[in-house]
């Protein structure tokens, strides 16, 4: 967990900690990362490092809380606006999973490296309120007809969060190649919203 001292840093010296590492782990995974190669950016020691985070993994599991929270209130306002017909509003969601990964690579690319460090599960609460209210918006479109029933809600969720993650997979190869095709990408964004 966090220590006090790195909450009562000045803003931007969190924001500069914050930035260094999660630019070591967007571009590499878990294991291969290094507190060294974050620090090495910043004006702090190893030492002092230490008084902020207890190890690594203190800061990666503070890293996902923070980054998952940030889409998750992104996220959120899409989940939150009521359309007549669930696929506007399965349209909007997704155009928001998306834009947040656009606007912020960085992040994005971290978030789909860290799906696959098995010890961060315990730090994706965020993620699990995204899933949980996804859910309740699928079930409401059940009750209301604008789904057919004929499916069962687990199977539209997964199915949803299954096309998700797929074009999260390309939005991140596409970060970490070339940075020309995510700006290109952006401008895609009307096409992507026919897509879907």
């Amino acid at each position: 967990m966090r220590k006090k001292t790195f909450l009562n840093l000045y803003s931007d010296q969190r924001t500069k900690i914050i930035e260094s590492a999660l630019k070591e782990f967007a571009e590499h995974d878990y294991n291969a990362a290094s507190l060294n190669n974050i620090i090495a950016g910043l004006d702090v020691t190893k030492g002092s490092f230490y008084r902020y985070f207890e190890g690594k993994n203190d800061l990666y599991d503070f890293l996902v809380e923070y980054v998952t929270s940030k889409k998750f209130n992104y996220i959120n306002e899409a989940l939150n606006i009521k359309f007549g017909d669930f696929f506007e509003q399965f349209r909007c969601i997704i155009t928001s999973y998306l834009k947040f990964d656009l606007t912020f690579p960085v992040y994005g690319r971290f978030l789909f490296n860290a799906k696959y460090f098995n010890n961060v599960s315990k730090s994706t609460a965020n993620l699990y309120k995204m899933k949980s209210l996804l859910k309740k918006v699928i079930s409401e479109a059940l009750e209301t007809g604008s789904l057919n029933s004929m499916f069962y809600l687990e199977f539209i969720y997964i199915c949803i969060i299954k096309l998700a993650e797929g074009l999260e997979t390309y939005i991140s190869k596409l970060n970490s190649a070339d940075g020309e095709k995510v700006i290109s990408i952006r401008y895609r964004m009307p096409e992507f919203k026919r897509f879907l």
